[in-house]
């Protein structure tokens, strides 16, 4: 099985590549103009410039024919897509050079990959609560009106298609490193210093688990072909952990799990920072559609919490017993 993963290089994209190195699959991988990142296993990578297409089809031509692609590239800090970064942003977001190379790998190769899209959350308005995946679509953002122009594309111009919408993606530090900070580091490096730190109580999302989104993806390969052509909201999944939470629900699940002390995590309003973009308020997902109709369990969120430190704590343990 030939895989592409697009913006491999970021913290999703890296899962992605690791987990179908790990089974044995050939993965090709896209990068921008960060660093390289490695992997083990039969993985190729290759600079491209997704908006304009530079690169792209070498990469496909020396891949050859492809049962997926996984389109994890995306300008996904919010801020960046505002003002003089909106064009740059929507070239990135709207894969619409990705669109063209898969017409003509199915012209050349006479097959058609599965295409498996990473959207947001931030396609929500946030006037609600548990969002379906039929919900309408009212982004107060650029950033979300480029990702709902992004899965219109993808809908009309590839049948072989499935949308996935996670929120706040958290996990474990990733092979390499990437450019944006990490949340879940941040929260706990934060906390471990003893250090007070202020976290919004007044915006709520379900926190998407790394490995979560990873066996999504997975999922959406392979059951594909499964799903109804109509209505569109049958392709398109949302997917995060089963509660509700707000940042500072977050920072005190965190505490628990660490040891922390739960006062440090100090409670404010989004609107007590200055921001160059509205954000929506309340985007919480109902997720029970990739559970039921991908077969995905979505991990609670303080579940994940204990894998990712007892793993970090059990390989630390391990490398201090190597230096001895």
């Amino acid at each position: 099985m030939a895989v592409l993963v697009t913006g491999a290089s970021g913290y999703l994209g890296q899962f992605v590549v690791a987990h179908y190195a790990q089974e044995g699959c050939k993965v090709g991988g896209t990068y921008g103009t960060g660093v390289k990142p490695e992997f083990e296993g039969d993985v190729h990578m290759f600079q491209v410039d997704l908006a304009s297409g530079d690169g792209l089809q070498q990469c496909f031509d020396a891949l050859g024919p492809l049962q997926a692609v996984i389109n994890c590239a995306a300008q996904a800090a919010p801020a960046a897509c505002e003002g003089d970064g909106e064009a740059a942003a929507r070239a990135v977001n709207v894969p619409t050079q990705l669109l063209a190379a898969l017409h003509r790998h199915e012209q050349q190769h006479g097959s058609a990959p599965v295409l498996a899209h990473i959207s947001t959350d931030h396609v929500y308005q946030g006037t609600s609560s548990f969002y379906k995946e039929s919900a309408e679509l009212h982004p107060v953002n650029t950033y979300g009106r480029t990702k709902v122009e992004a899965e219109a594309a993808v809908a009309a111009s590839w049948r072989r298609h499935v949308i996935l919408r996670p929120s706040i993606i958290f996990g474990p530090p990733p092979p390499s490193p990437t450019r944006r900070g990490l949340f879940l580091q941040f929260m706990d490096g934060c906390l471990a210093d003893r250090k007070p730190t202020t976290f919004f109580s007044d915006e709520w999302r379900t926190p998407t688990y790394v490995r979560d989104l990873v066996e999504a993806c997975a999922a959406a390969v392979r059951r594909c072909d499964e799903l109804p052509a109509a209505p569109p909201a049958a392709r398109i999944f949302n997917v995060g952990s089963p509660a509700r939470m707000s940042r500072v629900d977050m920072a005190l699940a965190v505490a628990r799990v660490r040891g922390h002390d739960p006062a440090l995590v100090l409670p404010g309003a989004a609107a007590s920072v200055p921001r160059n973009c509205a954000t929506p308020s309340d985007i919480s997902m109902d997720t029970e559609a990739v559970q039921s109709v991908l077969g995905v369990h979505m991990t609670p969120f303080e579940d994940a919490l204990r894998q990712i430190f007892d793993v970090a704590a059990a390989e630390d343990g391990a490398e201090e017993g190597q230096q001895v």
